[in-house]
């Protein structure tokens, strides 16, 4: 998915159960959607209503107004967001919460997730985004997780040295 603006790639991420011991909290790479997009909004959301001046139920479509799950607990996610395709459902804030955001504006912990559930293909156009001219034919793909860790955390990072030997 790519955002209207700028044609960025926009990514979702779930927060819920996983890992070694399916605790809340984990954090998941969801796929490529907009936030209105995600199958969540459909399925178990409900859009903002209002009442007219004669007291008549209408959907809302202020930017502002917020998004409501089926016992009507606002969710965070406005008119706004899904307009643009970046927010973030937050449905119980520890095993059911959805974000997007574009790939470029990915820190170190989403673009890890990203390579641990998607591979290699997103973390290539990360790089290609961030303007990082990297030969993928040469890479070491078993020092792909290395290679996102010195992006962040070494300011001589270079992609050739990861390259093969």
């Amino acid at each position: 998915m790519t955002t209207e603006k700028n044609n960025s790639i926009i990514v979702a991420f779930k927060i819920g159960r996983g890992g070694r011991f399916n605790n809340g909290g984990y954090l998941s790479f969801y796929g490529e959607y907009k936030v209105g997009d995600l199958p969540v909004v459909g399925e178990h959301l409900f859009s903002p209503v209002r009442e007219d001046e004669d007291g008549e139920m209408m959907i809302d479509e202020r930017p502002e107004a917020e998004w409501r799950d089926c016992n009507g607990n606002g969710v965070g996610l406005t008119n706004e967001m899904i307009k643009c395709g970046v927010g973030e459902i937050n449905i119980d804030n520890e095993y059911e919460s959805y974000f997007t955001m574009p790939l470029e504006a990915c820190g170190e912990d989403l673009l890890r997730a990203i390579y641990r559930d998607n591979g290699l293909p997103l973390v290539k156009l990360f790089f290609e985004a961030c303007g990082w001219d990297v030969n993928w034919d040469k890479v070491d793909e078993r020092r792909i997780t290395d290679m996102i860790d010195e992006y962040y955390n070494e300011p001589l990072f270079h992609p050739s040295d990861f390259y093969r030997k």
